[in-house]
């Protein structure tokens, strides 16, 4: 493979970004897991107090109980993706951790105006 580059060479995100960028995302993960869990408990704290529930007409008959019930399993549900989605970000960090540009793709990135370098980072930020 040539390490010659020319200017129209694509200028490659830069790895160690890469993986700061999954560890905010890991951040959000674990935020919506926490909010889930709030959300659980809330259900919960319903469900003690059946007699101030009442459900509507409006699809198959249900119980204040029973729709509880439901909400609270499919929340732990979203919550076991959640921990999933948690772990297999962990190993694409720990996988892309490894990866680092070569001297060439570092000086190529560096012979170009800041605004082409961050490309999208630039604009989302």
């Amino acid at each position: 493979m040539s390490t010659n580059r020319t200017p129209d060479d694509p200028i490659l995100p830069v790895p160690s970004e890469l993986y700061e960028d999954l560890g905010e995302v890991q951040e959000r993960v674990e935020e919506l897991y926490r909010d889930l869990a709030r959300i659980r408990r809330s259900y919960e704290q319903l469900s003690r107090s059946p007699e101030s529930l009442r459900v509507d007409d409006l699809g198959s008959p249900t119980t204040p109980l029973r729709a509880s019930a439901h909400a609270q399993e499919w929340l732990t549900e979203a919550a076991s993706s959640l921990r999933r989605t948690h772990a297999e970000i962990d190993t694409a960090r720990g996988h892309g951790s490894r990866l680092a540009l070569t001297d060439a793709a570092c000086e190529h990135r560096d012979k170009q105006p800041e605004r082409q370098r961050c490309g999208d980072r630039c604009r989302t930020r």
